[in-house]
């Protein structure tokens, strides 16, 4: 029977545990391997694909291509939002640029790693691959609340194209009901399909922790609606929760959170964010509630601006169109 144990903990007001502001920010770091997965995007920018050795496996060498390429391009994207984040903080104006910076790496990073998985899929099908690694909705799902938030809406229909087919082909560790069910990050994908008119892929996999939260199933249905009163409850109840999804996962007793592991959504209501841009979108405004994690810049949405296309980040893309024409479509 369906009966997960972290509903319990599901409940109103501020998670105890929640750090302070000050706290929050103390503890911002880098990954620790940063630096050399900066040089190797460097190298391949230069060179192209390389191969090389690996501690954990002295006598076989490995090549350093494309989908490499995409998994430090996300740890790299982790660095400038950490630097956007301690900007911010500090009060420096100039942190917003940096963080959809941070952004846009994301996504490219997503975009290809979703391909790559398309593409490996389809091996595992063929006979070619022996196993299949898997995706993570925790991440994924947070950098396309993430686009939808700054109002790069044809990212973020990409990307939910690439999730839902990777949902279908069960690539994703931590998206279904057995394990992890994280449930913010469906609720995403479900306002983007509801804001789309489009069909929810998890009715049609039958994922039932995409529907077992109730306040996500109020929002889905009333994002639009014009009773600013209602909705400033509904809003103020997902700050709350948002804050007791902040916690590791605890797999001896089958409780699972949406921002386990990073701790860089603890004061980044990513899924109000979305719902805010979507109504102003619609033409709709959103009231202004108080709350620990939207009384920082972090909390407010930003003004609307195109992606940039960082030079660094559009030389990595054109390196990899040519192992995979395909990459940048």
């Amino acid at each position: 029977m369906y009966k997960p144990n972290e509903l319990k903990q599901d409940v109103k007001g501020v998670y105890k545990r929640h750090p302070k502001l000050k706290t929050y920010i103390k503890s911002l770091k880098d990954p620790v391997s940063i630096n050399v997965d900066i040089n190797n995007l460097k190298k391949y920018l230069s060179e192209g694909p390389w191969e090389y050795k690996s501690e954990y496996a002295p006598n076989e060498t490995f090549t350093y291509s494309w989908s490499s390429m995409a998994r430090d391009l996300n740890l790299y994207a982790i660095k400038l939002k950490i630097d956007s984040f301690k900007s911010c903080f500090s009060g420096d104006n100039t942190w917003t640029k940096d963080f959809k910076e941070s952004i846009e790496y994301e996504y490219w990073a997503l975009k290809l790693d979703l391909k790559f998985h398309d593409m490996a899929f389809k091996e595992f099908n063929e006979g070619q691959r022996v196993k299949l690694s898997m995706l993570f909705l925790r991440d994924a799902g947070v950098t396309l609340g993430s686009c939808i938030a700054l109002g790069w809406l044809d990212y973020a229909d990409e990307l939910m194209t690439g999730i839902n087919n990777n949902l279908k082909n069960t690539c994703f560790s931590d998206a279904y009901d057995r394990s992890s069910r994280r449930r913010t990050q469906h609720f995403i994908l479900r306002l983007l399909s509801h804001y789309n008119g489009t069909d929810e892929i998890q009715k049609e996999l039958d994922i039932k922790c995409a529907y077992d939260v109730p306040l996500f199933n109020r929002l889905v249905e009333n994002w639009a609606t014009e009773d600013t009163k209602y909705l400033s409850e509904l809003l103020i109840q997902a700050a709350d929760r948002h804050t007791h999804q902040c916690r590791q996962d605890s797999w001896n007793n089958n409780r699972f959170y949406d921002f386990q592991n990073w701790d860089l959504e603890y004061y980044y209501p990513f899924e109000i964010l979305a719902i805010e841009r979507l109504r102003k979108l619609k033409g709709l405004t959103t009231p202004r509630i108080e709350h620990r994690i939207l009384d920082t810049p972090l909390g407010q949405l930003l003004e609307y601006t195109p992606p940039e296309k960082p030079k660094f980040l559009m030389g990595l893309l054109d390196r990899a169109s040519k192992e995979f024409p395909s990459i940048k479509s």
